[in-house]
C-alpha cells in the first residue's frame, strides 16, 4: 500500500523558541506478515528555531531555518481485525537541501566608561549547518475507509534528533551549554492511503 501525506511540524524543546513549519511525504509498505507491514517512506521537514543568547555575550541571538529531505525505512503494525489504528518505527537519515544561520550582534559601545549606545550587526553561516543527520521515528496513524481501497489517514509523529542541527552557535557562545543546536520534532498530519487487496476468487460448482 502506499499513500501520501503532509501538515504541520515543530520543533520540541525548551530551550529555543520555535515556529510551526509544514511537513509532507510519501510512503510504501508491503505486508509481510498477518497485520505487519515493511517498506520505507521519503519526507520532508523544516526546523525554525531561535537561540537567545544571555547578558554580557557580543552575540545577542541565532536564528536557525533549515529543510531536510529524509529517507527512512519502516516497520508498521496494525492494530484490531479492521486495522483501523496502526502504528510505525522508522529509522533514518536526512539530507539538508536548503537553509540558513544567522547570528545578531549586539556590541555596547562604551568611551572612557561611559556608555555610547549599541553596535548591531548579522552574520550568516551556512557551513555550520550539518548536511546530513539521522532521525528515529514512532507514532500512530488512524484510518478512516472511504472506499474499497482508499483511506484518509490521520497520523501524529514523534521523531527523536540524536544528531545536531548545527555544529554551533558561533565563537562567542562556547561556554554556552546549548550552542550546538538540539532538539525533537513533533507532527501532524493528514493524508490518503490506497490499499492494495488481492480479489478472491470465485468458487463454481457444478451439479452432477
Amino acid at each position: 500500500m502506499w499513500g501520501l501525506q503532509g501538515g504541520i511540524g515543530q520543533s520540541t524543546t525548551k530551550t529555543y523558541q520555535t515556529n510551526i513549519k509544514p511537513t509532507f511525504g510519501i510512503q510504501y509498505l508491503t505486508a509481510v506478515a498477518p497485520h505487519l507491514y515493511m517498506g520505507g517512506s521519503v519526507f520532508y521537514e523544516n526546523y525554525s528555531l531561535l537561540l537567545t543568547i544571555p547578558p554580557n555575550y557580543i552575540l545577542d541571538s541565532v536564528t536557525l531555518d533549515c529543510r531536510y529531505l529524509f529517507l527512512a525505512p519502516k516497520l508498521n503494525v496494525g492494530i484490531g481485525q479492521n486495522e483501523y489504528i496502526h502504528l510505525f518505527f522508522s529509522f533514518g537519515a536526512g539530507v539538508l537541501i536548503s537553509g540558513q544561520q544567522t547570528s545578531y550582534f549586539a556590541q555596547r559601545l562604551l568611551s572612557h566608561g561611559v556608555y555610547q549606545g549599541t553596535n548591531y550587526s548579522t552574520e550568516s553561516n551556512p557551513d555550520m549547518m550539518n548536511r546530513l543527520i539521522t532521525r528515529i521515528g514512532a507514532g500512530i496513524t488512524e484510518h478512516i475507509h472511504i472506499g474499497s481501497d482508499l483511506d484518509i489517514t490521520l497520523t501524529e509523529e514523534f521523531g527523536y534528533l540524536p544528531s545536531a542541527l548545527s555544529k554551533g552557535a558561533g565563537y562567542y557562545t562556547s561556554p554556552y551549554p546549548y550552542s550546538a543546536f538540539r532538539t525533537n520534532y513533533v507532527s501532524l498530519q493528514a493524508g490518503l492511503m490506497s490499499k492494495y487487496r488481492k480479489a478472491k476468487k470465485k468458487v463454481h460448482s457444478e451439479n452432477k
